[in-house]
């Protein structure tokens, strides 16, 4: 990735327009006209405007007589009453089968067209009238949902189950055919949009959830090493392909990125350290400040450090680096092959120093199972001596003094 920090906001910002603009179009897919081919400009009469302009008639494109219900009365306060529904756990099931956000998308205006009407498709056996129905826009009728598989309700709605959802209002019938006037065409009330809404919003938000955790890279930030004494931190910045992303991408910072850096939870102050992360290796260098820090808190008992990496708004915490936890040295257990009884015999292996002892002098005896006062060479760690083995032993064990 770009480390010029022009650039690269330019890139993040892009990115998450992007996404918002994608999220636009897969919430459309649960408006009902946008999915059954139906135009849908929304209502927008004002009296005070039309007053204003000379009682000339609007911009047809307005729709004022032919605006769409969905468009016209989902707004904010419907949304927020209806969006916290719980969605179908059938529907959810259905959307988490989605294999990438094409497959999503269709998914979701697959459900919308076959289960929803839209204000001038609507068609079939009108259940009250027995008079068969066809699309308002001339278009041709849908094969699903159809009038005949409607039931109607006590207040006259055309309604029908969708998964756990009952009564879910499709429909009501004409003004004309309510006043006995004739049979006209079935229209889509505020009550019925708000039904509607009730299976369709949720559908839209679990869509969209998805559609994010689909757009965030999977990154892990991993602090590996700490040198109190030149102070610098080395770690990892690592992608593991998700979602959108089915291929490795190696991150870099910016300069003078924020990227937070804090010890014990404690943020330190961002004039004393430098973080640089170029193609996923991490780098942080600390100053004096700092550096006290880290004493003090050693000295306590308790210093572990975390860093968080900028990742186009979203910050990446790395995990805690314990700076009082040391790793031991593993050494090596000196494997001798036994040696016959009063034989001589020159013994080769590999030294450690396992503790220092403050005897003025050589033990006078061996009984110990240590031997004294013999040739010894040592050089990187290995050692030869030549002894004579007198005492019964199967493997034997050389101690050297140094006084």
């Amino acid at each position: 990735m770009s480390t010029d920090p022009v650039k690269k906001s330019k890139l993040f910002a892009q990115a998450w327009r992007a996404l918002g603009e994608t999220m636009h179009l897969l919430a459309d897919m649960t408006m009902p006209s946008h999915v059954r081919n139906d135009s849908h400009p929304a209502f927008n009469i004002d009296l005070v405007d039309l007053v204003l302009a000379g009682m000339r008639n609007p911009d047809p494109n307005v729709g004022l007589l032919k605006g769409d219900p969905y468009e016209t009365w989902v707004q904010e306060s419907m949304v927020r009453r209806v969006g916290k529904a719980n969605i179908d756990p059938e529907m959810r099931q259905y959307l988490d089968q989605s294999r990438d956000p094409l497959d999503l998308f269709d998914r979701v205006a697959m459900f919308t067209n076959m289960n929803f009407f839209s204000a001038e498709t609507i068609s079939g056996v009108d259940p009250l009238s027995g008079t068969r129905i066809h699309n308002a826009n001339g278009m041709p009728d849908y094969p699903s949902p159809r009038l005949e598989n409607l039931s109607v309700n006590k207040n006259r709605q055309y309604v029908k189950t969708i998964g756990s959802h009952t009564d879910v209002c499709m429909a009501l019938p004409s003004w004309l055919s309510e006043i006995g006037w004739g049979i006209g065409y079935p229209r889509v009330t505020r009550n019925c949009v708000e039904s509607q809404a009730s299976v369709l919003v949720p559908v839209a938000v679990a869509g969209n959830v998805k559609l994010i955790d689909w757009f965030i890279p999977r990154v892990r930030v991993e602090i590996t090493s700490v040198d109190t004494a030149s102070r610098t931190l080395q770690g990892a910045m690592t992608h593991e392909p998700y979602g959108a992303y089915p291929t490795k991408m190696n991150f870099s910072t910016a300069a003078n990125e924020f990227n937070p850096f804090r010890l014990n939870d404690s943020p330190q102050d961002f004039d004393d350290y430098k973080v640089q992360v170029e193609n996923g290796t991490i780098r942080l260098t600390y100053g004096d400040k700092i550096a006290r820090n880290i004493e003090n808190a050693l000295a306590r008992g308790n210093a572990t450090l975390s860093l968080v990496i900028d990742m186009g708004g979203i910050g990446v915490r790395s995990n805690d680096f314990d700076l009082t936890k040391s790793t031991p040295t593993p050494t090596r257990t000196l494997a001798l092959t036994p040696v016959p009884l009063k034989t001589d015999a020159t013994f080769s292996g590999e030294w450690v120093l396992e503790a220092v002892l403050t005897f003025p002098e050589p033990a006078k005896d061996w009984t110990n199972g240590c031997y004294y006062n013999h040739q010894v060479s040592i050089g990187d760690g290995a050692f030869a001596s030549s002894v004579t083995v007198a005492q019964p032993e199967a493997q034997s064990r050389f101690c050297l003094y140094i006084l």
